[in-house]
């Protein structure tokens, strides 16, 4: 294994910047402007001043095929009009090395891409190695804690989250949580997002966006549609801009809630699960976030994934053991505003900010039920896609031919 001398931020090159992830993990990111610019913005603010040792270098390179000596995975993928290539050192490296060269147009977009599939599944690897989950959760400050909202994509934890910050209750991340085994939890740092039907969903947050994030907004509502939902990207926005109270943890979890929809209810459900159960939604989340990246490496490195996982759901078990779990299911068949709505009260009920919320809440709560007589949104399903318990060389994504 080699040896990389320790180096002080003054001798960092101006093309490589170093991003903390919870307390004790480092991302250095290298290459050209647009793509510093693009993970200065995600990843947000740089650390300057530290003298840590990264956990995991990314080198992206725009057009160009990755060269890394040494590599021990080489490989390609896409998605739309992207493309990209990747090498990867070897899993037990320290610090994991990857360099990306994207093609493609938009650049941004294939940015976008490649940070989901490639870069946050590395991240997670680091903090596994370090002690830490990178959970698949927003997570909300509430009178005796944080409350953490799991859920598969489209169950409702970025809206509810934008109403949340719009009546000024401090919001940890929307998508994802640091979390170690006593159930601190740091934010993860990254931008919110922000969907088309936001009007709707959280009127007060899209009241408090700036015009040009409306009009982009407004864009991808008439590309969804034009395309049959083929082009239905969400809006990348700081926390700031929506007046985001900033959090830089830990914060004591108190509660774990996992959001799902069931045509079998018709109104919402709240019930109470044991951590076991908890685990198992757990691992279905963790491994759906590593599917692009494993469809990428060779064996040795999808072994370290699943031993990335396991350690993580060791971390997670010990956190969840202390904290309650509750269920919360809503019919299948209600629109994304009804359903955002429902799981904001309920919310509310549970202490979330509840200090900020008797402030603000009787103005905000009636502007946003406005919109929910006559809307005629499709409701927002979750995939129910099951994962293998582990990824194995003959594995392929769901949907894959």
């Amino acid at each position: 294994m080699a040896v990389i001398a320790r180096r002080t931020s003054s001798e960092r090159s101006p093309h490589q910047a170093k991003y903390a992830f919870g307390p004790a993990v480092r991302l250095e990111v290298e290459g050209s402007r647009l793509a510093r610019s693009h993970f200065a913005a995600e990843f947000g603010p740089q650390l300057a001043d530290d003298v840590m040792e990264p956990d995991l270098k990314v080198i992206v390179r725009l057009a160009s095929h990755p060269r890394l000596p040494g590599a021990s995975v080489t490989g390609g993928g896409g998605y739309k009009t992207a493309r990209w290539r990747l090498a990867l050192s070897d899993p037990d490296s320290r610090p994991l090395r990857a360099v990306l060269g994207l093609f493609g147009a938009p650049a941004s977009f294939a940015l976008s891409l490649v940070q989901g599939y490639v870069v946050e599944p590395l991240v997670a690897i680091a903090l596994a190695r370090a002690g830490f989950i990178a959970l698949p959760s927003a997570g909300v400050a509430g009178e005796d804690g944080a409350i953490l909202l799991m859920g598969r994509s489209g169950s409702g934890k970025s809206s509810v989250c934008m109403r949340l910050v719009a009546r000024g209750v401090a919001v940890l991340s929307d998508d994802q949580i640091v979390l170690d085994r006593r159930g601190g939890c740091w934010p993860y740092p990254r931008r919110f997002r922000v969907y088309p039907d936001l009007r709707e969903t959280a009127t007060a947050a899209w009241a408090t966006l700036p015009p040009r994030a409306r009009r982009a907004l407004a864009l991808r509502r008439a590309a969804s549609r034009l395309t049959r939902g083929y082009v239905a990207p969400s809006l990348a926005v700081s926390p700031a801009v929506l007046g985001a109270v900033a959090i830089r943890g830990p914060v004591a979890a108190c509660r774990l809630v996992v959001i799902q929809r069931d045509p079998a209810v018709a109104q919402l459900t709240a019930r109470e699960r044991h951590a076991d159960w908890l685990l198992f939604e757990a691992r279905a989340s963790l491994l759906e976030q590593r599917a692009h990246l494993a469809a990428l490496v060779g064996t040795s490195w999808r072994e370290a994934i699943n031993a990335a996982v396991e350690a993580e759901l060791s971390t997670f078990r010990a956190a969840a053991s202390a904290v309650s779990v509750t269920e919360v299911v809503l019919p299948q068949g209600w629109n994304a505003p009804r359903a955002i709505a429902a799981l904001d009260d309920y919310l509310v009920g549970l202490g979330a900010g509840r200090s900020a919320a008797a402030r603000r809440a009787t103005g905000t709560k009636q502007a946003e039920q406005s919109h929910l007589r006559g809307h005629d949104a499709k409701p927002q399903v979750p995939d129910g896609t099951r994962l293998p318990a582990r990824f194995s060389p003959r594995w392929r994504r769901p949907g894959s031919a």
